[in-house]
């Protein structure tokens, strides 16, 4: 399972998104009653906010006034769920994200805990189409019922600590491992796209990674130290790929060169390896 979290400014938004995306299902609210609108549910949090006003934020208005987060367990980890079966996860999730200590790494004492059980929230269970991955959106109001402001320092981390816990019980797939599974499938068909090219060009390239599903959006990447080379950047340019490097030793031009012309498939299998796992995070 993999979990995020940020505050966000966007909050009416990201609560529509979450209540209103086509098959969403409210799997339960805090402190809102589930038979209103997205925008009525929003409208509650911001009354929230407006009744604490002067006191929160030093009188200054909460720009970032919503936490959003996602849960999403792998299919297999979800398999056969019903709706209580979510419920369930949300709670010891949002338990586990009130619990987790950050007041040394941030020396904020605000940091010890977050409240947002005792804040009001929303979370949907969406369906994915693409994917076939069902997971869950929550958005917390940032005042909780006392008037004070969840604290936000950390915040990433503090979904992925609570995300970790709850692998460890459920003995669940831990993020990295997710990662890393899904880098080396990547990095596999990037592998097998190139090497079923009779020469390489980059419309052929990018037309073999669509047909496995993969979309390539990259216009520049750097890699140091690589070789020979201080530094290189591959810089896409219509249908080419220029390279443009700082040389220590190599009997090379400092220019750029284009590369379909200057190396070979085999020559460049080790940066289509490094620009593989680029695409991971896309």
């Amino acid at each position: 399972m993999i979990a995020k979290a940020a505050t966000i400014s966007h909050g009416g938004n990201a609560v529509r998104y979450s209540v209103n995306k086509d098959k969403a299902e409210i799997v339960k609210v805090n402190f809102l009653p589930d038979d209103i609108s997205a925008e009525a549910m929003y409208q509650r949090m911001v009354l929230k906010q407006k009744e604490f006003a002067s006191t929160i934020n030093k009188g200054r208005p909460l720009k970032r006034n919503v936490i959003r987060m996602e849960i999403s367990p792998t299919k297999e980890e979800s398999a056969g769920w019903t709706l209580d079966d979510w419920v369930r996860l949300a709670n010891e999730y949002i338990q586990l994200f009130d619990s987790i200590d950050l007041s040394k790494k941030t020396k904020r004492t605000s940091a010890k805990s977050t409240n947002v059980k005792n804040s009001q929230y929303v979370v949907a269970l969406h369906h994915d189409a693409k994917s076939g991955i069902p997971h869950l959106h929550i958005d917390v109001n940032r005042v909780d019922m006392d008037g004070k402001v969840n604290d936000d320092h950390l915040i990433a981390e503090r979904a992925m600590s609570a995300a970790y816990i709850i692998n460890e019980r459920r003995g669940w797939v831990q993020p990295e491992d997710i990662y890393e599974k899904r880098r080396q499938e990547i990095t596999n068909t990037c592998m097998d796209v190139l090497r079923s090219l009779p020469n390489f060009s980059w419309p052929g390239y990018e037309t073999g990674l669509k047909a496995h599903g993969y979309g390539i959006h990259l216009r520049e990447v750097t890699f140091a130290p690589l070789g020979e080379f201080l530094s290189i950047t591959l810089k896409l340019e219509n249908d080419s790929i220029s390279i443009q490097g700082d040389i220590s030793d190599a009997a090379l031009p400092q220019s750029t060169l284009e590369f379909y012309n200057t190396a070979s498939r085999s020559d460049v299998q080790s940066l289509y390896e490094q620009l593989a796992s680029l695409l991971t995070r896309m």
